[in-house]
């Protein structure tokens, strides 16, 4: 597997952290499920890390069900399709909503941090399902069981890796929550999936 596609994937991840309508809220939930305490945040955060690794982990199982359906020529197009739709609905958002984390109301702790990453690489987010999409259909081209589980896990570190720098350098994360709001990351994102679409139109044309 090369190298450059593990690379790929967690840049995928790590685009999803810092939207617009993620990186903006989570220094503060990271405070309101560990505390002030830079130690006891840094080892919650391991837990989201933890958590979302898992999640990864039964993306990656579910992918292997459908591994053979990335070896057919219409999956690229049926792909393509998709993507286009979830890039487009993301392309027209005028408001970006933040993540609603109700279903956690009143749990804090370790406990509560890991079933956070376990389940906000399910969430519907505007920002996040386009850029996992991409990553879940560019880890079903994979030859293998492995080298699927392999790409969703780069995913998952890409996504939680800054979980940990948030919790650890706290006094950054106002700047870089201001830079995500400035649009340049949106702007990133469309492109990536654009090009991500243009890729998978061209495997199916040279199929």
């Amino acid at each position: 597997m090369d190298v450059f596609q593990h690379v790929f994937a967690f840049s995928l991840g790590l685009m999803s952290f810092v939207s617009p309508c993620v990186l903006p809220v989570i220094p503060g939930y990271i405070a309101y499920l560990f505390g002030n305490d830079r130690l006891g945040r840094v080892w919650g955060t391991i837990f989201i890390l933890v958590g979302i690794v898992v999640g990864g982990l039964i993306i990656g199982m579910l992918l292997s069900v459908l591994g053979a359906v990335g070896s057919s020529k219409y999956f690229y197009l049926v792909a393509a399709l998709l993507l286009a739709l979830l890039t487009l609905e993301a392309a027209r958002l005028k408001i970006i909503k933040p993540i609603s984390f109700s279903w956690l109301h009143g749990r804090k702790g370790l406990a509560a941090g890991f079933v956070f990453g376990l389940l906000i690489i399910f969430i519907a987010s505007p920002c996040v399902v386009p850029l996992l999409a991409a990553a879940a259909i560019f880890a079903l081209t994979a030859e293998s069981v492995l080298q699927r589980a392999g790409l969703l896990l780069a995913y998952s570190a890409g996504l939680g890796l800054p979980f940990i720098a948030i919790a650890a350098f706290s006094g950054s994360s106002k700047r870089l929550s201001e830079f995500s709001r400035k649009g340049v990351v949106h702007k990133v994102q469309l492109i990536v999936l654009a090009a991500t679409i243009v890729w998978l139109l061209w495997l199916f044309l040279s199929f």
